[in-house]
């Protein structure tokens, strides 16, 4: 009687395991990866059709990198997400259109110095070998292609190129370049800077020094040549109570510790340590966005919506110095700012 009352629960122990055997569904296979296809676009923020124009093009980044979400999208994201949070373009945010482009290339990384037979990344991007942390694109004819694969040429306010590399370094011109180090962000923010303001650099540098003319300073938003507060380019600051103590003429600027001044003790034109534009360096480049939006620039409108981005700042994260040389064409945006202020 025992033996049978064990068999019986054997095989209804049987039938049970053999219930849950069938009623375990196996796992879905997982979804393949979908790929970006170089020189395709996509069109990640806005819909302003007389908009701010930004393009941003990635080079040197392989296609395991450009899948749909990957380290090309993260890193790009990163780059725009932090770039609105930025004073003026977060309070012009709703005139930006922003455009991804993607380049395929065959190697990650920037080469070390120029190669015209680089055939492993779409730009050439590449670190020069004569200056420190220079990061330039080395093929601007294809760079332009990518660039038009979105908008036309003459309607790309901003080009960023994002280059694959976790080296620190960049370069600011018609084409603002970055790495993808991690102080990429502050970097992108320092060469639009110089790229879509006209910004000067406001540290000093001997070398540099030696290769620019002093009195150029006087032409650029963010610097002058003299500290007279009844002369200064940007004296209409002094009386307005929210930049008081703030915005000043501090000694040092366009690379020379003495004879150039700058409006306020730090900026992230004179060291990434502190990654925001003094009050004249917003207010300039927000005379650039008006007058693509053609809009007539308000000098107290402007100061309603910026009064809340004056704040007395001290170093802050460390001594980060900029790319050295990293103004491409500093002499021709000179030339165009002396025919301008001469009209």
């Amino acid at each position: 009687m025992k033996r049978c009352l064990m068999l019986v629960c054997i095989a209804i122990m049987a039938v049970a395991v053999s219930c849950q055997k069938k009623s375990i569904k196996p796992k879905p296979d997982p979804k393949p990866l979908v790929y970006h296809t170089d020189g395709e676009v996509k069109k990640l923020y806005g819909n302003d059709p007389n908009g701010i124009n930004m393009v941003i093009v990635g080079d040197a980044f392989i296609k395991d990198d450009l899948d749909t979400g990957g380290y090309y999208d993260q890193q790009v994201k990163m780059l725009v997400d932090y770039f609105f949070s930025v004073a003026p373009y977060k309070q012009n945010k709703e005139h930006f259109n922003v455009y991804v482009v993607y380049a395929e290339s065959k190697k990650r990384g920037a080469s070390q110095g120029f190669n015209a037979d680089d055939t492993t990344r779409k730009l050439k991007s590449y670190f020069s070998t004569d200056v420190t942390r220079l990061l330039q694109v080395g093929d601007y004819a294809t760079c332009y292609q990518y660039v038009q694969d979105a908008v036309p040429l003459y309607a790309a306010n901003m080009m960023v190129v994002l280059v694959n590399d976790k080296a620190y370094g960049g370069s600011g011109g018609d084409v603002a370049v970055i790495s993808t180090n991690e102080l990429s962000k502050y970097i992108m923010i320092h060469e639009i800077g110089h790229s879509f303001g006209g910004l000067a650099d406001e540290y000093a540098d001997s070398q540099e020094a030696a290769l620019t003319t002093a009195s150029d300073a006087q032409f650029f938003p963010n610097t002058d040549t003299t500290n007279d507060p009844a002369k200064i380019k940007w004296m209409q600051y002094f009386p307005v109570h929210a930049y008081k103590g703030i915005v000043g003429a501090y000694q040092g600027g366009y690379y020379r510790a003495t004879g150039v001044y700058r409006p306020e003790l730090y900026s992230v034109m004179f060291d990434l340590g502190h990654p925001n534009y003094n009050a004249p360096s917003r207010e300039a480049i927000t005379r650039q966005i008006d007058a693509i939006l053609n809009i007539p620039f308000d000098f107290n409108a402007f100061l309603n919506t910026d009064s809340a981005s004056a704040k007395a700042t001290t170093l802050g994260i460390g001594t980060i110095r900029p790319p050295m040389h990293d103004f491409i064409g500093m002499k021709n945006r000179v030339i165009l700012m002396k025919k301008n202020k001469k009209q």
